[in-house]
């Protein structure tokens, strides 16, 4: 059985070096689509309490933060950092540079870690992530099981 539940953020980047307006620094209002699969195994059907999906989901992502790659910062974000610093204001480093691709990827992994380490759900996965950064543009990831599965069956 799947289930999906989706929150939306706000949150200001930049892709250092870019060739392109997202070179400059802006932001995006995000859309975050979980959809979970798991045994119905608790006394009313459920394969998750949807409260605690949006707990895990929240506490996963940079609401009103500036993101950056923190792996391989450049002497602008550096310098944007500083800034947000000295002002107490929210930033949070990713482990990546801070496409859409990237965090899309992270937020599934990340919040089904949650899910099994936080909240008691062992045996549910996160099988597919939308991460909407515009109104019409989103990217998607899949549960990797989930792909070699369906080019297996002919069904990509």
């Amino acid at each position: 059985m799947r289930v999906t539940k989706h929150i939306e953020f706000e949150t200001a980047h930049l892709l250092p070096g870019y060739d392109g307006g997202c070179g400059n620094l802006h932001g995006h209002s995000y859309k975050l689509e979980i959809t979970v699969e798991g045994p119905q195994t608790d006394g009313w059907g459920m394969v998750i309490d949807f409260k605690k999906l949006k707990r895990a989901m929240e506490e996963i992502v940079p609401d009103h933060r500036y993101i950056f790659n923190a792996k391989d910062i450049s002497e602008v974000e550096e310098d944007i950092v500083k800034v947000l610093e000295k002002h107490g204001l929210k930033y949070q480093g990713m482990p990546f540079d801070t496409t859409a691709e990237n965090m899309v990827k992270y937020f599934a992994e990340m919040i089904e870690q949650s899910l099994r380490n936080n909240y008691g759900y062992p045996h549910v996965k996160v099988v597919e992530a939308k991460l909407w950064e515009t109104r019409d543009s989103y990217a998607t990831y899949h549960r990797p099981e989930y792909v070699q599965m369906q080019m297996e069956l002919g069904d990509e």
